[in-house]
């Protein structure tokens, strides 16, 4: 019997360790993509608790994952912060509107 109790508290424990790893990546991403420093924690806490109560596990973790990379990208500079995103995105929405018209006016 005192197998089973041990494989339950390993399961336990593994849960706890993961739960704290997704914390610290939510707060770590988020604190890389620039939000305000008590936010980050904030958000990592909801989302460590949102996972120790089984909530959505395999979307949180995933989640993590993807935002850690996006992260990740914007801290070694391969990605611009965000905020320029909507700059860019409005430069980039005009400039396929124009090459639109330009090729629509060609034919």
């Amino acid at each position: 019997m005192s197998a089973g109790r041990s494989g339950k508290r390993s399961d336990e424990n593994r849960h706890i360790a993961i739960a704290a790893f997704v914390s610290v990546a939510y707060c770590a991403a988020l604190w890389m993509l620039g939000v305000a420093w008590w936010k980050a924690p904030v958000v990592g806490a909801m989302v460590g608790a949102a996972f120790l109560a089984k909530f959505s596990m395999r979307i949180i973790s995933r989640g993590a994952v993807a935002l850690l990379g996006v992260a990740t990208l914007v801290w070694i500079e391969a990605l611009p912060p965000p905020s320029q995103w909507k700059g860019m995105a409005i430069d980039t929405a005009a400039t396929l509107k124009s090459d639109h018209k330009v090729s629509t006016a060609k034919q």
